[in-house]
């Protein structure tokens, strides 16, 4: 290893210490730039380009691998759908195989085939509508949207009913703004 390759590479922290020694040298210096002080500016910006760019490749690949990922995930799913649609074809296949045959049981060289009765499964003989609210199953969904117009500040001449939306909103959520990164 050469005296000039780093022994590590360098990190935004380093970066931003570099940056920090710089104004501190600005302060002590009253901010006069020495040639000292130019040749560690354009030091740190070479430094922080370059990992900024290698930050965005870097995330840019993994994007590029996850929508890769993806699209593999979304045609192994397509690939097992049509192998266990392939066996069910095959188990029916021969289900029926034993019925015409009148068979409740077949033995091959290996395996052996028995019907068997699967356990019971409810089969509606009613529209689901008109199913007694007793055997219906109902979870609640919070209407987001809704709840994010009650909490946007009300006009001056709002209605009763939009003042009290708005009080009852305000109880019980807030908005929050996140930031992202966005890369171009």
């Amino acid at each position: 290893m050469t005296a000039t390759t780093p022994e590590r590479p360098v990190t935004l922290n380093d970066i931003d210490a570099l940056y920090l020694r710089l104004d501190e040298a600005l302060l002590a210096s009253e901010g006069e730039i020495t040639p000292e002080v130019d040749a560690a500016l354009d030091l740190a910006g070479t430094l922080e380009k370059w990992k900024l760019d290698a930050y965005a490749f870097r995330i840019k690949a993994l994007a590029q691998q996850a929508t890769a990922t993806e699209t593999l995930r979304d045609e192994l799913t397509g690939k097992m759908q049509r192998e266990r649609n392939q066996v069910d074809w095959m188990k029916n296949r021969l289900l029926a195989y034993m019925e015409e045959r009148h068979a409740t049981k077949l033995e091959g060289a290996i395996y052996t085939l028995a019907i068997q009765n699967s356990a019971p499964r409810v089969e509606l003989t009613v529209a689901e509508d008109q199913v007694p609210d007793t055997f219906v199953q109902m979870k609640p969904r919070i209407d987001l949207l809704a709840i994010k117009a009650a909490l946007q500040e009300p006009p001056a001449d709002a209605s009763l009913p939009t003042l009290i939306l708005h009080a009852l909103a305000d109880q019980i959520a807030k908005l929050t703004t996140g930031r992202h990164l966005r890369i171009r």
